[in-house]
């Protein structure tokens, strides 16, 4: 997976993601993959069986999922994310944003480059701001899994890291139901 994703990897150019930076970044893409019998077996099916059993452990809700949407990032050392709800359709909707039963985010890059996720206990319903927060710092290979509703980000980075060095990650959000519509990408 982290070779697939590596930021030279073909998987970026396809999508229109400019991982050197320049550029602004790529409109937002996923894929949805079903779970349980009905997954498939290609390679991107057994990564996401992986992430979705290690994710269960964590957050046994995560069982009753359905599907499992993905998507990755390539992003520079001090880039950073904005916060934001994990939702469908973009929180767009009739009854408000539905969200997923959990996110999880697999740190594929080496630790030191980017800043740490910073996950809140705010959701999109709250009328106040969330009162605590959790930073996780980056290392290769850590899974990280959170409630799909709480608020969250990342931090960009500080100090300097190795020229041309990348955070990398791989999101999943396990849902017991979500809307499906077609791209014009690959």
């Amino acid at each position: 997976l982290a070779a697939s994703l590596a930021p030279g990897a073909p998987f970026w150019a396809a999508h229109g993601y400019d991982v050197s930076g320049r550029a602004p970044p790529a409109p937002f893409f996923s894929y949805v993959h079903e779970l349980g019998e009905r997954a498939g077996a290609d390679g991107m099916d057994q990564v996401i069986a992986a992430v979705h059993a290690a994710a269960a452990e964590l957050w046994p809700a995560v069982g009753r999922a359905t599907r499992a949407e993905w998507w990755a990032h390539c992003r520079g050392h001090r880039a950073g994310h904005q916060p934001h709800f994990d939702s469908d359709a973009e929180g767009a909707g009739e009854g408000g944003p539905r969200h997923p039963i959990a996110s999880a985010v697999v740190c594929l890059s080496s630790g030191g480059v980017g800043g740490p996720t910073l996950v809140t206990t705010q959701t999109s319903g709250d009328d106040r701001v969330g009162e605590r927060g959790w930073l996780v710092e980056q290392t290769r290979g850590r899974l990280t899994v959170f409630d799909g509703r709480l608020l969250h980000s990342v931090v960009p980075g500080r100090g300097s890291a190795p020229a041309g060095a990348r955070r990398t990650t791989f999101m999943v959000a396990f849902w017991d139901a979500v809307d499906v519509r077609p791209g014009d990408g690959p």
